[in-house]
This record gives C-alpha cells, sequence and structure tokens, in this order.
C-alpha cells in the first residue's frame, strides 16, 4: 500500500513504484524463508509444496485439521 500510494500522490514514477516494489516483495520473500527454516531448526514441522500440487496440499491440510 505505501508503493501504491506514493505513485497515486505522483511522489515516484511508474518505474521507480516498479522498482521499488519489486525489490521490497523480494526482501519479503526472503524474511518469509528465513521465518520458516527457524522454525524448523526449532522442530517445528514445515510441510514445502510444489505451486503446482493442489491436491497434495489439501491431503495435507485434511489430515491436520480434520
Amino acid at each position: 500500500y505505501r508503493h501504491l500510494a506514493r505513485l497515486l500522490r505522483d511522489q515516484v514514477d511508474k518505474a521507480t513504484f516498479l522498482d521499488e516494489l519489486s525489490r521490497d516483495i523480494r526482501r519479503f520473500a526472503r524474511r518469509q524463508l528465513s521465518w520458516f527454516r527457524r522454525m524448523e531448526r526449532q522442530g517445528h514441522r514445515i510441510h514445502w509444496l510444489d505451486p503446482q500440487a493442489v491436491d497434495e496440499g489439501l491431503a495435507i491440510v485434511r489430515s491436520q485439521c480434520w
């Protein structure tokens, strides 16, 4: 939202908006991966799935929650 607000207020041009947004998305993704890896080291089971493996993901959720 911060990036879009700056674009809508004409504080940055579209190229800068896209560059900064892409940069911050990559940073956020790296922080998420670090968080998940830390959880694994602490003994929590993380199910890493192929994004195309919807059925596998549903089976895991069903076995854990229901």
